[in-house]
């Protein structure tokens, strides 16, 4: 029982929730015709086991995987998840990918996403903006806040947190460190997480000569990110796209001073030049001098950290939306 409900969570992943029962269709290595060939072949497995559960809810993350697979079992009531990058980049990979998207949010009962600019996008793709309701993640403030800030090691830090990918977009933040390490002293950056492309990243850093500024920590566990966040200053991202961005979200309620592209994600939470700085894609001067000038507006930085962390707390703490959700599910199945 999860908070009095049975819940079952069927993955191709090991991402087992407490008390929540597991049902695991793992699936090794990455090479996407394999992994084609192995949704085919297990699709009828999992349509019976819909089926066999007869849960009072289907609830279905991702529109082109989880969504696709929660469609075509035919099962209803239907909820699906729009995560961001399904509707912004995949829906834009080939004119399957984009049928596939129009047919699960045409057919859904109910759809969600994670921020409001999403909201457009469904619609644009044939979704039902009567049907769909925000519901962001969120964060826990009782451990991403301002309370306990430290500093370490004498520098300025600056944290990446994002995973190593394409439209995550890191070596933009490396490529422009060069510049900011030649005009400014005691700096040190940190990224965190992986990706298939942290290895590419490394070497760059290598090639650009600036190994002993720039530290890699790959991935930790999320209990540990509140202490790294509160000892950084400035956080970059530089992300060609995203639906909630909670990376963000963590940052700000810690007190770190964002430097984030300007994208439709980030306007809903940066205000440029009042509690952080937005910055076009892929201009590298801009985004050095923009790095630059966090460094050195100490009281821009200060005076943000308690105005972005009443932000976050007032529109993304935890658990807020999914008291909504929960009220759909109640209006959607009358058995709850």
């Amino acid at each position: 029982m999860v908070n009095g409900y049975d819940v079952h969570l069927i993955s191709y992943r090991w991402d087992k929730i407490n008390d929540a029962i597991f049902h695991c269709y793992s699936v090794a290595g990455n090479n996407c015709l394999f992994k084609t060939f192995y949704f085919l072949k297990t699709f009828k497995q999992i349509k019976d086991q819909i089926w066999e559960i007869k849960p009072d809810i289907l609830h279905a993350h991702y529109l082109t995987s989880y969504g696709l697979l929660g469609n075509l079992s035919g099962y209803k009531p239907l909820i699906v998840s729009a995560w961001g990058s399904d509707l912004i980049v995949d829906s834009k990979k080939s004119f399957f990918h984009k049928y596939i998207i129009k047919r699960v949010l045409k057919e859904a009962d109910l759809i969600t996403v994670m921020a409001n600019h999403l909201i457009p996008k469904v619609k644009e793709l044939g979704g039902d903006i009567c049907k769909t309701i925000k519901v962001t993640l969120g964060i826990n403030i009782e451990e991403f806040n301002i309370n306990g800030r430290e500093k370490c090691c004498g520098k300025i830090v600056i944290l990446s947190s994002r995973v190593f990918e394409k439209e995550q977009n890191i070596k933009h933040i490396i490529n422009s460190l060069p510049y900011v390490f030649s005009r400014k002293d005691n700096i040190e950056v940190r990224f965190y997480g992986d990706g298939s492309l942290r290895g590419y990243c490394e070497d760059l850093v290598g090639r650009l000569g600036i190994e002993s500024n720039t530290k890699f920590f790959g991935l930790v566990d999320h209990n540990q990110m509140p202490r790294s966040l509160k000892q950084a200053d400035i956080y970059v991202s530089t992300s060609t796209s995203d639906g909630d961005h909670v990376s963000l979200m963590e940052a700000m309620a810690c007190g770190v001073f964002p430097v984030v592209s300007d994208i439709p994600a980030n306007r809903e939470w940066v205000e440029d030049g009042r509690n952080g700085f937005l910055v076009p894609l892929n201009d590298g001067k801009f985004l050095s001098k923009k790095i630059i000038d966090a460094i050195e507006n100490q009281q821009l930085r200060e005076k943000s950290k308690k105005y972005n962390f009443e932000l976050v707390k007032s529109r993304a703490e935890f658990g807020k939306d999914l008291k909504l959700l929960e009220q759909y599910y109640k209006k959607l199945s009358r058995k709850i």
